[in-house]
């Protein structure tokens, strides 16, 4: 038998309809669904790579039902392995790959009162870098981030924190790391960084403070 965690969305008025049609089409092992709601902020985001044009694009889903749809990077083949966090005021931020430049790039949704075309503040991170596998984003609770990224050339795992002036890169593994993992940091702002060790055949998680 194969287990698997499912997580969906849906809007407050959907959600009985929704529980119904999880229950009747999976097996529930433990017999419980949780239901999680964001009470500051009830817009969902979703960041996704357009395949036909390769952009960067991020949904917001309302409460309301309706969607609205952004392009935020279209320089290039842009956006495969997008993973995005939204911090405590309701801003995004989005980690995602740039194939045509080889690179790591972060895009922060502009929380001061932009101009048109502003928006969102896209940087660079990393160049020049063999990546396969979508990049992990977390955030402290003062609203930094950190980003964890494999290299696919040496299997090796890297670490880009933003410190509030500067980002920092960390060196964590050099090489034998498989493609998933998985990247949080916990109510007392220690990150956690979980992955499979291919070459001593193990889960490993690498804590920082």
């Amino acid at each position: 038998m194969k287990s698997q965690l499912l997580a969906t969305f849906t809007t407050k008025d959907n959600l009985d309809e929704t529980i119904e049609k999880i229950v009747d089409a999976y097996t529930i092992i433990f017999s419980k669904v949780y239901v999680l709601q964001n009470e500051n902020n009830v817009n969902e985001l979703i960041c996704t790579y357009n395949v036909d044009t390769q952009d960067l694009e991020v949904y917001t889903l309302s409460p309301d039902g309706t969607t609205s749809r952004v392009t935020v990077d279209s320089n290039g083949d842009v956006g495969r392995g997008c993973s995005i966090i939204v911090d405590y005021r309701g801003f995004a931020r989005v980690a995602y790959l740039d194939v045509d430049a080889s690179s790591l790039k972060v895009v922060r949704e502009n929380d001061d009162t932009p101009a048109v075309g502003d928006e969102w503040l896209v940087r660079t991170l990393v160049n020049d870098v063999t990546i396969t596998s979508p990049p992990e984003i977390a955030i402290y609770s003062n609203g930094s981030i950190a980003i964890a990224y494999r290299d696919a050339d040496t299997g090796g795992l890297d670490l880009m924190r933003y410190t509030g002036s500067w980002w920092r890169h960390t060196d964590l593994v050099e090489v034998g790391t498989a493609e998933d993992i998985v990247l949080n940091i916990d109510v007392n702002d220690i990150l956690h960084l979980s992955f499979v060790d291919t070459i001593n055949e193990r889960v490993a998680v690498i804590s920082l403070d």
